[in-house]
C-alpha cells in the first residue's frame, strides 16, 4: 500500500491498474493491491451448485398452474423460515430445497406437491459397529425408509468423549436411497475423511428427513452419537 501525493498536473486518480486500485482513504488517497481472489471451488462444492441450477431451471419451467400448487401447499406443510416461525416459507424457496434434496439423493425432481403426512415421530438412528471386517453400519430404526422416506445425514471427524455438538466441520454422507434400514459407512466415512472410524469413536451428527411418496420435509435433528 502506498500513499499519492498529487502534483499541480495531476490532482486526483481514481481506477484501477493491473492488480492496483486507487482508493480514498482516512489519510487520502492510496494505492493498494486488490483482495485476492477466494479459494476456488471444491469438485463437491461445484457439482452441488449444478443440482441447484437444475431445480431452479426446473422451477422457471413450471407453469403458473404449478408454481400456484406449491404455494398453496405451503399453508399445509405449515413450513416457516428459520428466522421467524411466525413467517410461513415460500413456495418458491420450498420447491427449492425439496427437490434439492431429491437430486442430491439420485432421485427426480418433483413437479406437483404430494399432500400427505410424513409420521409424528421421525425415526432415530445409530451407528452400529460389527466385528465382521471391522465394518460399521448406519442403523435407521423404522420399516424399509427407502419406500416412504429419505434423510440427509452429516458426520463430523472424530470428536473428544463429552464434547459438546460442533455444526462446524459436519460433512455430508453421501448415501445411496435403498429400501433397507442398515447402510454400510465404513467405506463411504473413509473416502470424506480419509481414515476409518473404530469402535466407541463419538462424532457430531445432523439429519433431516423428507418424504419420498409426499413433499414434507422434518426439522434438522443434531447432537453427538457413538459408534457402538
Amino acid at each position: 500500500m502506498a500513499r499519492i501525493k498529487y502534483a499541480s498536473i495531476v490532482s486526483s486518480v481514481s481506477g484501477s491498474v493491473g492488480s492496483a486500485t486507487f482508493q480514498k482513504g482516512l489519510y487520502g488517497d492510496i494505492l493498494r493491491n486488490k483482495p485476492r481472489p477466494r479459494r476456488s471451488a471444491s469438485e463437491s462444492q461445484l457439482a452441488r451448485r449444478a443440482l441447484m441450477m437444475r431445480v431452479h431451471g426446473y422451477w422457471s419451467a413450471l407453469t403458473s398452474a404449478q408454481r400456484t400448487q406449491w404455494n398453496q401447499f405451503i399453508a399445509f406443510a405449515n413450513t416457516t423460515i428459520r428466522r421467524d416461525r411466525a413467517v410461513l416459507q415460500s413456495g418458491h424457496s420450498y420447491f427449492l430445497k425439496y427437490n434439492y434434496m431429491r437430486l442430491l439423493t439420485g432421485q427426480a425432481i418433483l413437479s406437483a406437491p404430494l399432500y400427505t403426512l410424513l409420521a409424528v415421530d421421525f425415526p432415530a438412528f445409530s451407528l452400529s459397529w460389527s466385528d465382521f471386517e471391522n465394518e460399521w453400519n448406519l442403523v435407521i430404526n423404522a420399516t424399509a425408509p427407502g419406500t416412504a422416506l429419505w434423510f440427509i445425514l452429516k458426520l463430523s471427524s472424530k470428536i473428544p468423549v463429552g464434547q459438546s455438538f460442533k455444526k462446524s466441520g459436519l460433512r455430508y454422507m453421501p448415501i445411496v436411497v435403498d429400501d433397507d434400514s442398515s447402510f454400510a459407512m465404513r467405506d463411504i466415512y473413509y473416502n470424506i475423511f480419509g481414515y476409518y472410524l473404530q469402535d466407541n469413536d463419538w462424532v457430531s451428527f445432523e439429519i433431516q428427513y423428507f418424504g419420498i411418496t409426499n413433499t414434507m420435509i422434518s426439522g434438522r435433528y443434531t447432537g453427538t452419537v457413538q459408534l457402538k
